[in-house]
């Protein structure tokens, strides 16, 4: 314990920690406007807020193009989410009688009645560790700054942590994937994902952790005892 908190403290005190970005992610639960709200704040960081046309991008691949709720409301003369700089309404948009905020399937964005039913966009941060730790040091380390290492549950997900890892100066990241109990599992309790695949074999100790190489784009088996920068996220 006494080690993690040096390390803690050295890493504010050098910088350790680059590159905040946000992730995005569909969920495909069609719901209202509140309800999606309330989903993001218990599951993610809260209801997708976008600020720059780099992030909007990120977020239509994120849902191949999928409509959905984001974060924002509108009425007839002020935007009340933070006071933010970047929008991407559609020709004639937004209407000044309806006030929830949605992405159409083209990226454009509109608004709706707050008690339509829509999929939505959740979002939350990744954050670069530029420390080289084993594994569970990176949890640990995850764990008392951030929420943990971070899951990658498909492709879209792996895009955006390679994206996030374009910094690191070890090859290969971390990931809160590691092989328990016969499978491999996200340390938030996921299994892989469908569109994310590993190897089927059972590994052998202490191969048994899971890392992203930023060269090749994939998601490898590690020993877990390798010292590499990882990806923590922040709900």
């Amino acid at each position: 314990m006494k080690l993690l908190l040096v390390l803690l403290l050295l890493a504010l005190a050098c910088g350790e920690a680059v590159g905040w970005i946000r992730e995005y992610t569909f969920i495909n639960n069609i719901t209202d406007w509140a309800s999606a709200k309330t989903y993001c704040r218990n599951n993610h960081t809260g209801l997708a807020n976008v600020t720059t046309s780099v992030e909007n991008k990120r977020l239509i691949k994120s849902g191949s193009g999928s409509e959905g709720w984001l974060g924002l409301q509108v009425n007839i003369t002020t935007l009340n989410d933070s006071d933010p700089t970047f929008f991407n309404w559609c020709p004639g948009c937004p209407s000044k009688y309806v006030k929830c905020v949605f992405t159409n399937t083209e990226g454009f964005w509109n608004t709706g009645f707050c008690m339509n039913k829509k999929g939505f966009y959740c979002y939350r941060f990744l954050i670069l560790v530029k420390i080289k730790m084993t594994w569970e040091e990176a949890q640990d380390y995850c764990r008392a700054k951030y929420t943990g290492l971070a899951s990658v549950i498909s492709e879209a997900s792996l895009q955006q942590v390679i994206e996030e890892s374009a910094q690191t100066q070890t090859e290969n990241v971390w990931t809160g994937l590691s092989f328990i109990n016969g499978i491999w599992l996200w340390v938030s309790r996921e299994l892989l994902g469908d569109q994310v695949s590993m190897p089927p074999q059972c590994p052998a100790p202490p191969y048994r952790c899971g890392s992203v190489n930023t060269t090749s784009n994939t998601l490898n088996i590690q020993n877990c005892n390798d010292k590499l920068n990882f990806v923590c996220f922040k709900k």
